[in-house]
């Protein structure tokens, strides 16, 4: 294995410890900032994981980089168990989301309903950091826009294509002839 590789899945882990991390600050402290600087920091880690990996010698994907949308649910669980261990979501509400939104990513299979329904949890946690920790809900406005700028040739030209290639998938191209 590759020096590349490994360091590519070393990011990759390190997304499912943010998960985790997110849910034991929401349970201990529900320290604002550190929860919205733990996501940057597990954004980053998917955004480098990716670029490494592509400049390693070896372009076959690792075991962990295969279940790399796995990672990033754990993320994504990770902020809804946060918002809800604080308190800015109920319980039930959590639980439920938790319940209707995965499911059916998980059924499907589907990349591009898995990426749909980390947004909901994402944006919230952006939202309440604007309202309750305006500096640090700024800071992660400002790297959201690094992030789209230092990645924008693959972003419009692989992401969203690929996104919203899944998303006709999943609901059936209507254009389609019969």
């Amino acid at each position: 294995m590759n020096g590349a590789r490994v360091l590519a899945d070393a990011l990759t882990l390190t997304r499912g410890l943010s998960g985790a991390l997110l849910v034991w600050l929401g349970w201990s402290s529900g320290a604002l900032p550190w929860a919205l600087a733990t996501l940057v920091f597990a954004w980053t880690a998917d955004i480098l994981d990716g670029a490494v990996a592509r400049c390693g010698a070896n372009p076959r994907r690792s075991r962990v980089g295969e279940n790399d949308l796995l990672f990033d649910v754990c993320v994504a669980v990770g902020v809804s168990g946060y918002l809800t261990l604080v308190g800015y979501v109920p319980p039930l509400v959590g639980g439920s989301y938790l319940v209707i939104a995965w499911l059916p990513a998980a059924y499907f299979q589907s990349k591009a309903l898995a990426e749909a329904t980390q947004a909901v949890p994402y944006v919230s946690l952006v939202l309440i950091g604007l309202r309750d920790a305006p500096l640090y809900g700024m800071l992660t406005l400002v790297w959201i826009g690094l992030a789209v700028v230092m990645t924008w040739p693959r972003f419009p030209r692989r992401q969203v294509p690929e996104f919203i290639g899944g998303m006709q998938e999943l609901l059936g191209d209507r254009r389609r002839p019969r």
